[in-house]
């Protein structure tokens, strides 16, 4: 799995995770067609995981909310996605997962590991909406969360 980019959102105080490679179902009108492309950026490797430590621990006094998104992170090998998500779990904070599959498709073992999913495809000329405080780029996209007594997630 290659690591495109990451980035710190101010006003979401959340540390964004981008991965590369969308290939089954790109979206037509995507904003990030610079992802599609399972080339771009730096393969996720030991050393790569060491600077990526480096990078989240000087935020973390800001840092509220991780987010793994792409690309299609999904597309990934499960082994991989899983390794990134153990990763971030030593940090302690909330993960959210952006795909564009729906939430029964997704494999239990990832959505044990996670506190957020964001699902559904990008569909152009739907209205984008806010949920969760987050903008969603059309309005067919679902933000669910995990409710901690029964680990189920719903909507809110």
């Amino acid at each position: 799995m290659n690591l495109a980019s990451t980035q710190f959102s101010v006003e979401k105080l959340m540390f964004e995770i981008y991965v590369s490679g969308c290939r089954e179902h790109p979206c037509k009108g995507c904003y990030s067609t610079e992802l599609w492309d399972e080339n771009v950026g730096l393969e996720l490797t030991d050393e790569e995981y060491k600077k990526l430590k480096i990078n989240i621990k000087s935020k973390m006094g800001i840092i509220e909310n991780f987010m793994i998104c792409g690309g299609e992170p999904l597309e990934k090998p499960k082994e991989d996605v899983l390794k990134l998500i153990k990763f971030l779990k030593q940090f302690k904070l909330p993960i959210w997962l952006f795909t564009r599959f729906e939430l029964k498709d997704i494999d239990k073992e990832i959505l044990d590991e996670v506190e957020y999913v964001k699902c559904g495809m990008y569909i152009e000329g739907k209205p984008s909406i806010v949920e969760q405080g987050i903008t969603l780029a059309s309005s067919n996209q679902t933000i669910y969360v995990k409710r901690k007594e029964d680990n189920k997630f719903i909507v809110r």
